[in-house]
């Protein structure tokens, strides 16, 4: 009876949630500190056909990890529940926090970041680990082809080609404010602001 409460040293296989919520909070620290000392607004975003091409290159490093490295435990982890709930918690905080703190759309450094969360590591570092973890998903469930396979697969993919959409278009995004002060409807005057 006492065994089965017995605990796992840390850092040992198989990788639990309690190792993926480590790795999670590790990449918050290093996104906080990179943010802090070489924020990501000095580097210009990458545009089509170069962010196209990083995506692409990240979906084949995945499927060559598993052709090579069919029985690793690092990816068997990284396509597991044990490391989505982790990436998709640190994701969610992200969101939250965008949520919470009003977004300006500009600044650097910490204190400006949390107001541009969208172009900062801050946002940057949680949306790649959930690509890298839902992609890994993917990969391993697409063979053996069955129903079970195909319905996960096509589930999943919908959302990693979400996300990825999210991710690469918004570097080629044009947004062009303007503002219009007097409009007529049906022979009356309204004034409406558009922004």
């Amino acid at each position: 009876m006492g065994n089965q409460f017995k605990k796992k040293p840390l850092w040992l296989w198989p990788w639990g949630f309690l190792e993926g919520f480590i790795v999670s909070v590790g990449l918050w620290v290093l996104a906080f500190f990179l943010e802090l000392f070489v924020p990501l607004s000095l580097f210009p975003k990458p545009g089509f056909p170069t962010n196209a091409i990083v995506l692409v290159t990240i979906l084949n490093l995945l499927i060559l990890l598993k052709i090579i490295f069919p029985k690793s435990k690092f990816f068997n982890w990284l396509a597991s529940v044990k490391s989505a709930i982790p990436s998709i918690s640190l994701f969610l905080f992200s969101i939250i926090l965008m949520g919470i703190i009003p977004q300006i759309g500009h600044g650097m450094g910490i204190p400006g970041a949390l107001f541009n969360l969208l172009g900062s590591w801050l946002f940057l570092f949680p949306l790649i680990f959930m690509l890298i973890t839902l992609g890994a998903a993917v990969v391993n469930r697409v063979f053996p082809i069955t129903l079970k396979n195909i319905i996960f697969t096509l589930n999943h993919a919908g959302l990693w080609v979400c996300l990825s959409a999210g991710l690469v278009g918004s570097s080629d995004k044009i947004e062009e404010p303007f503002r219009l002060t007097r409009m007529k409807l049906h022979g009356t005057e309204q004034t409406r602001t558009v922004v």
